[in-house]
C-alpha cells in the first residue's frame, strides 16, 4: 500500500484531506527564501550606502572646482551623507537581529518574513525621507539660483517619477516577497 491508497483511505473514511510535509524540501525552499532575503537586503543597502556617500562627494567636489559655495550643495551632501549612516546603522541592527533567530523551519521563515518586512519598511522610510528632503533641497536650490520656470518644472517632474518608480519598486519586489512569506508561514501553521 503506497502513500495514495492510504491518503485516498483517509479522505474516504473521515471526510478531511490528509496532508504529509517533506520537512527536508520545505526547509530546503525556507532556506533558498532566506538567502534570497538576505541577499536583496545586502545589495539593497550596500547600494544606497555606496549611492550616498559618494554623490555628495562628488557633487562636492564640482562644487568646489568651480568654485561655486551654495547653501543647498552644503545641505545636499549633509543630507545624503546622514542618510548613509542612517543606513549603516540600520543595517548593522539587522545584521544583529539575525543572528537571534531560533534554528527550526519556523524561525527560520519567521527570519525570511522579517528580511522582507525590513527591506518594504526601508524602502517605504526611504520613500518619504530621501525623495522629500533631496527634491526640497534641489527645488529650492534651482529657485534661489534663480533658473527659469521650465528647469524647475523638469526638476518637479523628475522628482514625481522616481517617487512614483520607488513606489512601484516596493510595492512589485518587497511587498510581494513579503506576502508569500506570510502565505508560507500561514500554509505551514495549518
Amino acid at each position: 500500500m503506497d502513500l495514495n491508497d492510504i491518503q485516498k483511505i483517509w479522505d474516504e473514511s473521515s471526510q478531511s484531506v490528509l496532508y504529509t510535509i517533506n520537512e527536508k524540501a520545505m526547509e530546503r525552499i525556507i532556506n533558498k527564501k532566506i538567502i534570497k532575503a538576505d541577499r536583496w537586503a545586502d545589495r539593497s543597502e550596500k547600494a544606497m550606502i555606496l549611492i550616498n556617500t559618494l554623490c555628495p562627494l562628488i557633487v562636492l567636489l564640482f562644487s568646489l572646482l568651480k568654485q561655486k559655495h551654495e547653501w543647498s550643495v552644503y545641505l545636499l551632501v549633509a543630507f545624503m551623507l546622514c542618510s548613509a549612516l542612517y543606513i549603516f546603522i540600520k543595517r548593522k541592527q539587522r545584521i544583529k537581529s539575525n543572528l537571534n533567530w531560533e534554528s527550526t523551519i519556523l524561525g527560520s521563515l519567521n527570519r525570511a518574513i522579517n528580511d522582507a518586512k525590513y527591506l518594504s519598511n526601508l524602502a517605504k522610510g526611504m520613500h518619504i525621507w530621501y525623495l522629500l528632503g533631496i527634491s526640497s533641497i534641489s527645488i529650492f536650490g534651482v529657485i534661489a539660483d534663480g533658473r527659469s520656470v521650465y528647469i524647475v518644472s523638469l526638476f518637479i517632474l523628475f522628482f514625481v517619477a522616481t517617487a512614483y518608480l520607488v513606489k512601484w519598486e516596493r510595492r512589485i519586489f518587497y511587498d510581494r516577497q513579503y506576502k508569500e512569506l506570510v502565505s508560507l508561514r500561514e500554509k505551514l501553521l495549518k
